[in-house]
């Protein structure tokens, strides 16, 4: 009987320690993204706003950009007016 409370102890335990270890690596994710999207840019680009850049899809890129930032688009683009 108190292996059977042991065991079932044993798998509370293990099942708290999975989520905990969720939501340790869901905020630490957060906090890293509003770190990320905190970048200061003076560039001459559509994302960049009172001298932050407010692109909100940075993620991974292979890409080689020719100016400073991988995601630079130019804002005097007379395309991206219309």
């Amino acid at each position: 009987m108190i292996n059977v409370l042991l065991n079932s102890f044993e798998n509370f335990i293990r099942k708290v320690y999975k989520f905990l270890n969720i939501i340790f690596f869901l905020v630490n994710n957060i906090i890293e993204v509003s770190f990320l999207t905190n970048i200061n840019c003076s560039l001459n680009c559509i994302y960049q706003k009172d001298g932050q850049c407010s692109y909100s899809k940075i993620e991974y890129s292979d890409t080689i950009s020719n100016s400073e930032c991988a995601y630079f688009v130019s804002a005097s683009n007379e395309d991206l007016k219309k």
